[in-house]
């Protein structure tokens, strides 16, 4: 008997635009109901992970049960695609999303929570917490 279900998130959950689908969903809602678990990040761990990021400034990309998930306003979450996740993965040659329709469905799609611990004082499980950092380094000759 299946007591638990534990998977990787970037290309097994997560499909390519970084959400989970609405058949990942529904298969995942299944299992469930079946009673399997699924394993999700401990609110602990999570809490540690966001404190780590807060002090380093670092923008906290939240994957739970409503996919795309922020603790911050949607000017903050548009500031770092902006600032971060399009430089960074332009800079390794990627396309995160095809057009700019797909990144705003992307952004309509978010479900804010009004900071780390309303988040985590609630039922909703924590699938994977996630930054990207675009990192400078300027060498002094």
């Amino acid at each position: 008997m299946i007591r638990l279900f534990a998977s990787d998130m970037d290309g097994t959950l997560l499909n390519d635009k970084g959400y989970i689908s609405d058949r990942t969903i529904n298969a995942v809602k299944k299992l469930q109901k079946h009673g399997i678990h699924i394993a999700s990040l401990p609110k602990s761990i999570a809490k540690q992970i966001l404190t780590v990021f807060e002090r380093h400034g670092a923008f906290a990309d939240i994957a739970t049960e409503y996919e795309k998930t922020s603790i911050t306003n949607k000017n903050t979450l548009l500031s770092y695609y902006k600032n971060e996740v399009f430089p960074a993965v332009e800079q390794d040659g990627k396309v995160y999303f095809r057009t700019w329709h797909d990144f705003a469905m992307m952004v309509s799609k978010v479900h804010f929570f009004e900071g780390k611990e309303s988040l985590l004082g609630c039922e909703t499980p924590i699938y994977k917490i996630s930054t990207t950092f675009l990192i400078q380094i300027r060498l002094m000759l």
